[in-house]
């Protein structure tokens, strides 16, 4: 196991601790993720002999979700670990150093995994057409809620100064939110506010509105 694979497994432990309903222990483990996560990317890019690079890579999830909905979760839940996310014609890419975007990508996987679940339980209550777009919409919102007071900080803000960077040469564009239709939109904004980063959830496991 190389070293940055240790940090790795070390935050998503932590992670895991975030989803505790104790709130003061979930925001310290998050803070101790972050911070962790942060010092060792600065160490690797002030190496002198091999720097650790801004880069891009691609995010796809095999889930049924409309694309707008998932560049807006991804960008979410990005910026925690002081990624961004970039729309490029039909491809998602996260846009960090390597080891911020593998944190970043297996918090996404978590989420978006969660979500599947509550809308598949959620939908049987409901007949309408504009339920799927309307639950994902407010999914969005509710993550942002939930998520945004996460984005990054203190060490963190050094990373993620070197993305917003980076993005400026792009002349990119960052994502905000959006809305919709009632029934669907609630369920997605409970949905979103209740999901949690943690490892483990699969369509055998029950989601987190499943009753």
């Amino acid at each position: 196991m190389t070293q940055e694979d240790k940090v790795v497994e070390k935050i998503k432990k932590l992670l895991e601790l975030s989803s505790s309903p104790n709130e003061h222990e979930a925001q310290l483990a998050m803070d101790r993720a972050q911070d962790m996560l942060a010092r060792y990317s600065i160490n690797l890019s002030d190496h002198e002999t091999k720097p650790e690079q801004i880069v891009e890579e691609s995010y796809e999830w095999s889930g049924r979700i409309p694309q707008n909905n998932l560049h807006y979760i991804v960008s979410i839940v990005a910026r925690i670990f002081s990624c961004e996310a970039l729309k490029r014609m039909t491809a998602i890419k996260i846009v960090g150093m390597p080891t911020n975007i593998k944190v970043a990508h297996h918090a996404i996987d978590c989420i978006l995994n969660q979500l599947r679940l509550d809308y598949e339980q959620e939908k049987s209550h409901y007949r309408s057409i504009a339920f799927f777009h309307s639950f994902w919409s407010g999914a969005v919102a509710g993550i942002q809620e939930k998520f945004t007071k996460q984005e990054s900080k203190g060490t963190g803000l050094v990373v993620y100064d070197k993305v917003q960077a980076y993005l400026k040469t792009l002349h990119c564009g960052i994502s905000k939110s959006l809305s919709n239709e009632s029934d669907g939109y609630n369920a997605g904004i409970t949905a979103g506010k209740q999901a949690e980063i943690r490892a483990g959830v699969n369509p055998q496991v029950q989601g987190n509105l499943l009753r």
